[in-house]
């Protein structure tokens, strides 16, 4: 048995034309994107951090460049004035960017303690997968960040 695909019209709301059209996803491929991320992670985490911090500057700089058009996008969906819209596109180029800086240098810290002979330690290591919903008004930056 096959079952129907459902989409969904996204609306231009200045003047009510329609963006495009999407693929309705819910809580099964949700999942399925969470378990493929998870799939990937380890070998994602196990590249040496120089490496990491060279396609967090690749994908800095492709956002980047791309940024009035990227910008496009969350114009016309939710009807962000253009010029934010690009401005938050390239916020998330500058997460990126700065995220990219940060992998360079994982570094730890020693944390003192109430008895002399013993001391914590932490490290910086990537830690897993994150899901995310994001807000309609938001959409490019806060998943960079």
């Amino acid at each position: 048995m096959t079952t129907a695909v459902r989409t969904l019209q996204v609306w231009n709301p200045a003047h009510g034309s329609v963006v495009g059209t999407l693929r309705y996803m819910g809580g099964a491929e949700a999942h399925a994107a969470a378990d493929a991320a998870a799939a990937a992670f380890p070998t994602w985490s196990s590249r040496p951090a120089r490496e990491r911090s060279g396609l967090l500057l690749k994908a800095s700089g492709l956002v980047s460049e791309r940024s009035a058009d990227i910008g496009l996008l969350p114009a016309r969906e939710s009807g962000k004035r253009l010029p934010e819209a690009v401005r938050k596109v390239r916020f998330a180029a500058e997460y990126f960017r700065w995220f990219a800086e940060e992998a360079r240098r994982p570094t730890g810290e020693i944390i003192p303690q109430e008895m002399r002979s013993r001391r914590h330690m932490t490290t910086t290591r990537p830690s897993g997968v994150a899901v995310c919903l994001t807000p309609w008004n938001f959409p490019v930056s806060i998943q960079a960040r």
